[in-house]
C-alpha cells in the first residue's frame, strides 16, 4: 500500500504532465469533445474498478446523493469548463502557473472557514511551494506572454471552483469510500460535460486524429482522472 504522501507525490507527477498531453491532443480534438470522451472513458473505467473493490456496495447514507449531484457538477462540470476552455486559450505554461496557486487558496479558504487547521509551518510550506513553481517555470524558459488574457480568467475560475468543491467535500464528510465517493462525483459531472461536447464530438473527424490525439486522451482520462 502506497503511503497518503507518497499516492499525492503520484497525483502531482500525473497532473503536470496533463498540461501537455492535452495541448497535444487540442491540436486534433476540439475542448469539449476531448472533455467529454475523457470522462465517457474514465467514467465507464472507474465503474467497472468500483464493481470489483466493493461488488456488494451498502446503499448511500440519506442525504448523500444530493451532495453527490452538487460535488460532481462543481468538482467536474464547472471545474473542467473553465480549466479546459482556459487552458485552451492560453499556453501550457501560464496554465501551470496559474494553477500552481490553487493548494495556497485551498490551504487559506480552509484556514479561515475553520474547516482544517493549519500551522504556520504549512502555511509557508505552500506558499514556498508555490513561489517555486514560478521560479522553475520561468528559468526553463518559461512565460506569462502578453498580459491577462480569457483563458487566464478562465483558469481563476477553475482555482475557484476547485476550492469551492473540497471545502464541501471536507465540510460534509460523506461516509463512504474515496474509491466509490470519486465514481459518484463521475457519475454527476459527467452528464454536463458529454452534453455540451455533443456538437463538437459530432463535427470531429475522428480518422484523421493521431497516435498523439489518442495519447492525450488517454493519458488525461486513465491517469489524470482515474
Amino acid at each position: 500500500r502506497l503511503s497518503p504522501s507518497a499516492g499525492m507525490l503520484l497525483v502531482t507527477l500525473f497532473w503536470g504532465g496533463n498540461f501537455t498531453a492535452t495541448k497535444l491532443a487540442f491540436a486534433q480534438i476540439e475542448p469539449l469533445a476531448f472533455t467529454a470522451l475523457r470522462f465517457l472513458l474514465a467514467t465507464g473505467v472507474l465503474w467497472a474498478i468500483l464493481r470489483v473493490v466493493e461488488p456488494d456496495p451498502a446503499p448511500l447514507p440519506p442525504g448523500a446523493a444530493k451532495k453527490l449531484i452538487w460535488l460532481g457538477v462543481v468538482g467536474n462540470t464547472f471545474y473542467q469548463l473553465c480549466f479546459i476552455e482556459g487552458l485552451a486559450r492560453t499556453s501550457a505554461t501560464k496554465s501551470s502557473l496559474i494553477l500552481a496557486g490553487m493548494p495556497a487558496i485551498v490551504i487559506l479558504a480552509t484556514w479561515l472557514l475553520g474547516i482544517e487547521r493549519t500551522t504556520v509551518r504549512q502555511r509557508l510550506a505552500v506558499l514556498l511551494a508555490t513561489i517555486g513553481v514560478v521560479i522553475v517555470v520561468t528559468a526553463r524558459g518559461g512565460t506569462l506572454g502578453e498580459g491577462f488574457t480569457a483563458g487566464d480568467a478562465m483558469l481563476l475560475g477553475a482555482i475557484v471552483t476547485w476550492a469551492v468543491y473540497t471545502l464541501l467535500l471536507r465540510h460534509w464528510r460523506i461516509p463512504i469510500s474515496s474509491l466509490r465517493l470519486t465514481a459518484w462525483t463521475m457519475y454527476t459531472g459527467t452528464p454536463g460535460l458529454v452534453l455540451l461536447g455533443i456538437p463538437q464530438l459530432l463535427r470531429t473527424d475522428w480518422a484523421r486524429v493521431s497516435w498523439a490525439g489518442w495519447g492525450g486522451i488517454l493519458y488525461a482520462a486513465l491517469l489524470s482522472l482515474v
